[in-house]
């Protein structure tokens, strides 16, 4: 094994190389350069701060969207809510009229041995409008009698098509009220009443009402929207 001065090597590139690339193999010069790997230069596109921007704008617009829609949903529902209020707010007046008539009607012909010639007329117009009311609510609150021994026994499957088959029996049931309803509101329209002189669709123009109501619930309840409003009304509880 001979040596080589530092000037000789450095002198010649060749031999330089080739010492070179055995002290960087084994470390053991330092005037050698190391290899570097080469980095890698990523080239960002001309237009980033385009795509950056139009994605920032559609972001904004989605949020606005979806913000638009849910103050579109909260209205909505304000309204169903305020139209509930007023719906249970009228089936509570005319019951309490109702009450009301009745007593004084009593009252008047067992002390008085009078009554007024209004009061039969107007109580039956309100009974009718307490009963079409209190249906269209019950199909709300979900009151209205039902057998479910046998239903109960069936798989959970088997329950929920039959539970959605009888509230399409329901939504049948509310537009015949609504559309046959208002046939016979038109039907008795010219007709008056004997006492007050009112036209008699006025007892009836609540059938097709109801019709309706009733199938503005069933429809909710079909696509799978609670409609109950009150709690504990049917006096039931869940058994484990």
């Amino acid at each position: 094994m001979f040596f080589l001065p530092f000037s000789d090597i450095s002198q010649k590139p060749k031999l330089r190389r080739s010492v070179c690339h055995i002290a960087n193999k084994y470390k053991t010069l330092t005037f050698c350069p190391k290899k570097e790997k080469p980095k890698k230069i990523t080239k960002k596109p001309k237009n980033e701060s385009v795509l950056t921007s139009v994605n920032v704008a559609y972001n904004e617009n989605d949020l606005e969207r979806k913000g638009d829609e849910q103050h579109l949903l909260g209205m909505l529902k304000k309204i169903a809510a305020g139209l509930d209020r007023l719906v249970e707010l009228l089936a509570l007046t005319s019951l309490a009229l109702m009450v009301m008539i009745v007593t004084v009607q009593v009252f008047t012909r067992t002390f008085g041995n009078f009554v007024f010639y209004w009061s039969e007329e107007i109580t039956l117009m309100l009974l009718i409008w307490t009963a079409f009311l209190g249906i269209a609510l019950g199909f709300r609150e979900m009151l209205h009698l039902s057998m479910d021994s046998l239903a109960r026994r069936l798989p959970a499957t088997v329950q929920k098509m039959l539970a959605k088959l009888i509230t399409v029996v329901i939504f049948l049931f509310g537009l015949y009220l609504a559309v046959y309803g208002w046939e016979y509101t038109e039907l008795m329209h010219p007709n008056t009443l004997s006492a007050t002189g009112w036209p008699r669709s006025v007892q009836y123009m609540i059938v097709p009402i109801s019709g309706v109501m009733i199938c503005s619930y069933s429809m909710l309840q079909l696509f799978g929207v609670n409609t109950r409003r009150q709690v504990g009304l049917d006096g039931e509880e869940e058994v484990e």
